[in-house]
């Protein structure tokens, strides 16, 4: 139950912590278990984050109670690291859905040891996720020390509620960077919808689990744009918000439209829906058939225009969405 509320929370919903990388005793000896936070490791392909110094974390300072294992899910984990010749801080990376223990988990398995001097040490973790978010070349996000608190970082960990001003900063900025690289996967699905067979059934999509696939540093659906085009063929090639709206012609002789996931195809919410009711949200009834300005619209238009149409197309696809067994209300459609 705790694994599902965090899931499906905005970031700004969500705990969340800020670890400060490469500062501290690593600074000085190189020697640190955070070596690792942002690589994947080879065995599992996974992302296992150490919290400098000695890797104890207060969960009770997240806002949540751990579960009886000690760990907590859903976490929002936020990676600095300090600016050669400043103290200030820049964002590097960021875990949108972690796994956070109370206390450092032993990673003999894992085979990441670091080694100080003689003694080789196997590598300590509190961060465990699927995926990892690198912010290389994307415009940076600088905490200004000035601003806050001189020894903000001095034990490497800034919890939620501390700062609410750079809360809220922070949250914005990776909004905007989920955004970006959305529309941006987005654009590249939409051609392959474009060339994809548009043969065949998939209307028993919903019922098959979900499948992944690992990109670059992060983990994410593998939508079939099989499923988008049958999706497309069943609206007729018309919009679904304003079946007036025309495009123009394919090469395959149809009428221009994107495919839309309604609930958004992000490995947390096809995790989630399918822990909550094993419904694959990679399927026609989630799918909703669009002119590329109503679909630009979901994603970039204003709060009142975004809002319009996506209660427009919920209340469409609520029918679908009981038949198929997905209970959702138009406030967590919006949240989501």
């Amino acid at each position: 139950e705790q694994f599902i509320k965090y899931k499906t929370m905005s970031l700004a919903d969500r705990p969340f912590i800020i670890i400060d990388l490469n500062s501290g005793r690593y600074l000085e000896k190189h020697v640190g278990h955070e070596i690792y936070n942002l690589v994947p490791n080879p065995i599992d392909n996974r992302y296992y984050g150490y919290c400098p110094p000695f890797g104890n974390l207060d969960i009770r300072s997240l806002g949540v109670k751990p579960n009886r294992h000690g760990y907590v899910d859903g976490v929002l984990v936020v990676y600095v690291q300090k600016i050669s010749g400043s103290s200030d801080r820049e964002v590097v990376a960021f875990i949108e859905n972690a796994r956070v223990y109370a206390t450092p988990q032993l990673g003999e398995k894992l085979k990441r040891v670091v080694t100080n001097g003689e003694k080789v040490d196997y590598c300590k973790y509190v961060v465990e996720s699927d995926t990892l978010n690198l912010l290389d070349g994307y415009p940076r996000f600088i905490i200004r020390i000035s601003e806050y608190n001189t020894y903000m970082f001095r034990m490497q960990r800034v919890y939620k509620g501390k700062y609410p001003v750079l809360d809220k900063k922070l949250i914005e900025y990776l909004d905007d960077y989920l955004s970006f690289k959305t529309a941006d996967d987005d654009l590249s699905f939409q051609g392959q919808v474009q060339c994809a067979e548009d043969m065949g059934s998939f209307d028993n999509m919903f019922n098959s689990e979900p499948s992944y696939t690992t990109t670059g540093s992060a983990m994410q659906v593998s939508k079939s744009a099989r499923v988008s085009k049958y999706a497309l063929r069943k609206a007729g090639y018309k919009c679904e918000a304003d079946k007036c709206h025309a495009t123009f012609n394919t090469a395959k002789g149809v009428q221009y439209m994107e495919g839309h996931h309604l609930i958004p195809c992000t490995t947390s919410n096809a995790v989630a829906f399918y822990e909550r009711f094993c419904v694959n949200i990679d399927c026609p009834e989630n799918i909703v058939c669009l002119c590329p300005t109503c679909h630009r619209k979901i994603h970039f238009g204003s709060d009142v225009e975004k809002k319009g149409i996506i209660s427009q197309l919920y209340l469409l696809r609520l029918d679908e969405f009981k038949r198929i067994g997905i209970e959702i209300s138009l406030a967590e459609l919006y949240s989501l």
